[in-house]
């Protein structure tokens, strides 16, 4: 009994001496609040999130033989899958769409002109270096039925480039469009008056592919696709 007396009698003392103790060493105040730890931890999940995010980016290639189409008179490019982008709901978000089922299949034709724009420059600089006059050279041309805008671009007056394809209710639809270059390289087509929606087609002739870029103002939200396709010529 007396032992078990002194034992008790010993913790007695010695715990509120402890306990002192620990509450007047302020380093062990917040031993086991773990806020280091903590905080430990959410960098590095906060790390682990942002290469996960990295490590989700991606390519998709689509084997593709080159071919010139610089002589063709009509062209017909095939676009099987797109990415959009837009701005929605105070967020701007970007995405890549799932495989077209059906793929985009544009036709472009009457667009050949009789000279391209490299061939009239090369008129325009050689009639120049023989001093002829800038006034004779455009009524040349004018005769020929090019004319200069005011952007400096050539325009062959004698076309009228037009776009074919299937609409949504799975008709051919043929609407006109504008040429805006033709050069060695490239055909650069515009569709769509800028109003509502606008779309720029480039068709790279030495290699058969080409770029479709369309931009839409969507009630005043704006929306865009972009996407590579194939061509061949006819």
């Amino acid at each position: 009994m007396k032992k078990y007396i002194s034992i008790v009698s010993l913790l007695l003392i010695l715990v509120p001496s402890i306990a002192l103790a620990s509450w007047w060493n302020p380093l062990t105040w917040f031993n086991n609040w773990n806020f280091k730890k903590e905080k430990v931890e959410e960098v590095k999940i906060k790390e682990e999130l942002v290469e996960k995010t990295e490590a989700e980016e991606f390519t998709i290639k689509k084997p593709f033989i080159k071919n010139d189409i610089s002589n063709a008179n009509k062209i017909t490019c095939v676009y099987s899958q797109t990415l959009s982008s837009g701005y929605k709901n105070n967020e701007i978000f970007f995405s890549v769409n799932k495989p077209e089922k059906t793929p985009m299949v544009l036709t472009f034709s009457d667009f050949k002109s009789t000279m391209n724009e490299d061939e009239i420059l090369s008129i325009i600089n050689t009639s120049r270096a023989s001093n002829i006059s800038d006034e004779v050279i455009l009524a040349y041309l004018n005769s020929k039925g090019f004319v200069i805008n005011e952007n400096g671009n050539i325009i062959d007056t004698n076309l009228n480039p037009k776009l074919s394809y299937l609409d949504a209710t799975k008709q051919i639809t043929t609407s006109s469009i504008t040429k805006i270059l033709d050069d060695q390289n490239r055909f650069v087509f515009m569709e769509g008056s800028g109003n509502n929606y606008i779309t720029i087609h480039t068709i790279y002739k030495k290699n058969g592919v080409s770029t479709y870029s369309k931009s839409v103002d969507l009630m005043g939200t704006p929306y865009g696709t972009l996407s590579t396709g194939t061509c061949i010529g006819f």
